[in-house]
Formats: C-alpha cells, structure tokens, sequence
C-alpha cells in the first residue's frame, strides 16, 4: 500500500501486489489501503535518529533502519529489552 508516488509503479512491474490512495485528492483510506502504518514508522525512525543519533552515515543507514525496524515491529511487547536479552543468550 502506497501513495501514488511514481516511484513505487515498480512494484506491480515486478510482480508486487500493490494498492494505493490518493493524497491529492483527499482520499487517505479506501477499505483495507491505507498509509498511516507506514507514515507514522518513517515519522517515529525520522525522530529517532534526529533526537538519538543526530547524525547517521549512509554507509551506516540500513543498520540503523533494520535496528528500528525491529523494535517497531516488537514494539507491542510488554518487555522489548526481556526479549533481546533472551536472544543474546541463546546458544548458536
């Protein structure tokens, strides 16, 4: 799910199911599409590397996004910290 940014018309290109909203138009939800999810990771990840890190390398940049990524992702949670401990000590 997209804006209609031209830069994501690849997606269907290359065989990714893809649906979209027109911003221009005032349309920001049509049934199940919408951008808010995807709005509000790039608004929190934006924030967090502005107020954490100030200032991010792009030869550093996918770590930081995959770092983020995954805390959002397990951001419901009750113990994010309990899980990446946990993690840290399994043996390999």
């Amino acid at each position: 799910m997209s804006d209609k940014l031209q830069a994501y018309r690849i997606l269907e290109e290359q065989g990714y199911p893809h649906q979209t909203v027109v911003h221009s138009r005032e349309e920001w939800t049509r049934g199940k599409v919408y951008t808010n999810t995807i709005e509000g990771f790039w608004s929190q990840l934006k924030r967090s590397l502005n107020g954490t890190y100030h200032m991010v390398s792009p030869k550093y940049l996918q770590s930081y996004v995959n770092e983020f990524s995954y805390r959002y992702n397990h951001r419901s949670l009750p113990s994010l910290f309990g899980l990446i401990i946990a993690k840290a000590v399994q043996q390999v």
